[in-house]
């Protein structure tokens, strides 16, 4: 099924200095390497984490791992090399996706997609934070501070991950009120996935801000588990807890 939906695995990186989000995948040989079916011999190598205690992962799983680090709470950001920078040997280093998509629709959208299902991940109605907390004032800048991302500090101070946060949901929100489903009609615009918060704008950034029109357009259609449900606390490892919001998760789709 990867060939007619492409499995992409959302990253937040700095790669040669710039903040960007990186979508891994099979079709970018991120996943799997390239292997000769006669001799068995790897002809080339997919991405590999390059941590420096050499127990690194890799391909898929190295993938899977960038996407899931929580910052100040699940270990450093980790190195990829992935197989387009091999020949240049250029490092990007890995942090989880929320920090700059936490709600992975718009590299979606960047991709060519037209129609977006979104699976949102706490009930309807739930409420936005916009008020700068322990995590974006001190934990989030101390730990990019510490491993060598001033940049990314910066930008949770200024409150630029918040901001992001706030406008999926309400650009959603947007999405589900377009009832219109036409090709002719084209959806909603949609952010693109560079960053134009919180950081220091480059001239396509302040293109980008000025100029919405130029954004790309897609239906968008959110899910979420009906308002007044209980949401299930991130860290609950209670499995009635968890077999519950599984329950009324499903019970939301079908």
């Amino acid at each position: 099924n990867d060939q007619v939906q492409p499995l992409r695995v959302v990253t937040s990186t700095v790669r040669d200095g710039k903040m960007e989000t990186h979508c891994l995948g099979s079709q970018t040989m991120d996943f799997f390497d390239r292997i000769d079916e006669t001799t068995g011999e790897v002809l080339e190598y997919a991405t590999t984490n390059v941590n420096k205690n050499g127990h690194g992962r890799h391909g898929f799983f190295a993938s899977l791992e960038t996407s899931m680090l929580v910052p100040a709470a699940t270990g450093p950001p980790q190195p990829l090399l992935r197989h387009k920078d091999a020949s240049k040997n250029i490092t990007t280093t890995c942090f989880d996706a929320f920090c700059y998509e936490p709600i992975p629709y718009r590299s979606a959208v960047k991709e060519g997609a037209t129609h977006v299902l979104v699976l949102k991940s706490r009930p309807t109605g739930s409420p936005i934070g916009t008020t700068p907390g322990l995590f974006e004032k001190v934990f989030a800048p101390m730990y990019f501070d510490r491993n060598g991302m001033p940049q990314v500090s910066t930008y949770f101070q200024n409150g630029g991950q918040q901001y992001i946060y706030t406008e999926d949901y309400l650009t959603l929100e947007e999405g589900r009120k377009n009832r219109s489903t036409s090709s002719k009609d084209g959806g909603v615009h949609v952010p693109p996935s560079k960053i134009l918060y919180g950081v220091e704008r480059d001239d396509e950034a302040n293109d980008l801000v000025a100029n919405r029109d130029k954004w790309d357009k897609a239906h968008l259609f959110p899910l979420a588990v009906p308002e007044g449900r209980p949401e299930l606390s991130a860290l609950s490892v209670d499995t009635d807890e968890v077999c519950e919001a599984v329950r009324l998760g499903f019970a939301s789709a079908f």
